[in-house]
């Protein structure tokens, strides 16, 4: 519906621009003189651009500065050692850029309480997860910053959710399918406080439901297989993280989970903060830097 909209907004604007272009040879550019123009731009509008700037164009479809990222390519994950390295979570956001503001607030605290209605304030083992999917647009960077460990028990499991898919899709396409295609629910029902919910991948029909229903025992099938490739070492990450330590992760690739720890722990301070960063400022970030740096 929305791309119908945009379509019929673009051919009920009767606008043919015409153009001539005279080169001058003394600065090596193109000045384009538009007729007919945009209703909004006067008479003499006129764009100047250099002809290296013209040749680019000609050659990649984007004016310099307007390019594709040029960031280095996705890694898969390999049994090598990761070095990490501790900072105060906040300053680290703070240098990215804006933190995403959540129900849970601009920070947030991982405190195992009593009778808790969170099943991440308890001690119980949490599998892997990813946060807010419930969220049209989930946060993209999350950072854990480590107050108190736990006695024993409590380590931190990352796992490289990308490098696990990529292999599905090698080994059995059509699960790979299945899992791409069939639209999942999630929802955060708290009627008092916060009702979310979203469909994944959006479906633009009204079939959805009938869809998932169809195709319920493919979509665990493929989902086992998918968990059973998650778990292999090679795409685990494994620390107990210590007091001080801050990790930060692709919160959209990177699935995380914790083990069980003692009981005894409950109501005492085993204690996490975190916070998110949206994709946009994160990689408005790197572009900058690249731009910096390069």
């Amino acid at each position: 519906m929305q791309m119908t909209r945009k379509l019929a907004i673009v051919k009920s604007i009767q606008v043919a621009p015409r153009l001539f272009s005279t080169i001058n040879s003394a600065s090596d550019s193109a000045n384009i003189g538009w007729k007919n123009d945009v209703p909004g731009f006067p008479e003499e509008h006129n764009t100047t651009l250099s002809m290296a700037a013209l040749r680019q164009l000609s050659s990649s479809g984007s004016l310099p500065g307007q390019q594709k990222d040029s960031f280095r390519p996705t890694a898969l994950w390999v049994q090598e050692p990761l070095n990490l390295v501790d900072y105060d979570y906040r300053a680290i956001a703070a240098r990215i850029g804006p933190v995403k503001d959540t129900f849970y607030g601009y920070t947030w605290d991982v405190r195992t309480v009593p009778d808790a209605i969170n099943a991440a304030y308890t001690s119980n083992d949490l599998g892997f997860h990813t946060e807010l999917l419930y969220f049209e647009q989930p946060p993209h960077i999350q950072l854990l910053h480590c107050v108190q460990s736990a006695s024993s028990g409590g380590a931190s499991v990352f796992a490289d959710a990308f490098n696990a898919a990529v292999d599905l899709f090698h080994m059995d396409v059509d699960a790979f399918d299945t899992l791409a295609t069939v639209p999942v629910n999630y929802h955060y029902n708290h009627p008092d406080s916060n009702v979310y919910r979203t469909t994944k991948p959006e479906h633009l029909t009204d079939h959805a439901l009938s869809a998932l229903n169809n195709k319920v025992d493919w979509w665990h099938q493929a989902a086992s297989k998918f968990n059973a490739l998650l778990q292999r070492s090679e795409c685990l990450y494994e620390r107990k993280m210590r007091p001080g330590e801050c990790v930060l992760f692709n919160n959209t690739r990177i699935l995380h989970s914790r083990g069980a720890f003692d009981m005894a722990d409950i109501g005492k301070p085993r204690w996490l903060r975190g916070t998110y960063v949206d994709k946009d400022p994160y990689f408005s970030k790197l572009r900058v830097l690249q731009h910096k740096f390069r």
